[in-house]
């Protein structure tokens, strides 16, 4: 999973209503493992507070990320410029995982720039250490198949994995992906270097 930025700024999450009917899309409802209801559904730029402090909260809790806790430091106006920026792009996706007014989960996607590439493009995701194992990165990665089959734009996916996650890695190959290469020493973490593994899903 890549980064997405930390929280900053005094705004608070009641400020920002997660439900905003008129202009979200749920994609998926169900019952995670622990038997939680999960919404899988469109960001929205109003969004931002939430994501901000969601991003600061895992970076606490895992090593996969290619951050340290605190390197990511956006504004919250900056937030919701990123989060506008991929609602503008028709080869990009941001969906959040929502338990009650909680985001528990995210996945963000952008393809290609040029006419050449704009079929493919990189994916992060990350769910909260709380709702780890219960099916909601699952949920998120068959959203994103879904609508990439759907749109007709995209025809590749690829994610960049640190080869010691074998979790991750299980659930991509899961879902079809195939590692496509190794990348020895690219991760520094702790003072240890990691090895990170590209893989890609074609879509056909």
């Amino acid at each position: 999973m890549l980064g997405s930025p930390l929280f900053s700024g005094e705004e608070t999450l009641s400020n920002f209503p997660f439900f905003d009917l008129s202009q979200n899309r749920t994609r998926r409802e169900f019952l995670d493992l622990a038997g939680r209801k999960i919404r899988v559904r469109d960001a929205h730029v109003r969004d931002a507070v939430a994501l901000l402090e969601y991003n600061r909260n895992i970076d606490s809790e895992s090593r996969f990320l290619s951050r340290e806790p605190g390197e990511m430091d956006l504004t919250v106006d900056e937030e919701r410029g990123w989060i506008d920026s991929l609602l503008k792009q028709e080869n990009a996706l941001i969906l959040v995982a929502v338990h009650g007014d909680r985001v528990v989960g995210m996945l963000d996607f952008v393809g290609g720039t040029w006419s050449r590439i704009r079929h493919s493009g990189e994916f992060g995701i990350s769910v909260a250490q709380e709702y780890w194992n219960a099916g909601i990165g699952s949920v998120l990665l068959d959203s994103l198949i879904d609508w990439a089959y759907k749109g007709g734009i995209i025809r590749k996916l690829r994610l960049r994995v640190l080869a010691s996650n074998q979790a991750a890695i299980a659930l991509y190959k899961k879902k079809g992906f195939e590692v496509e290469g190794l990348h020895p020493h690219e991760v520094r973490i702790g003072g240890e270097n990691f090895s990170l593994l590209s893989m890609g899903l074609v879509l056909e």
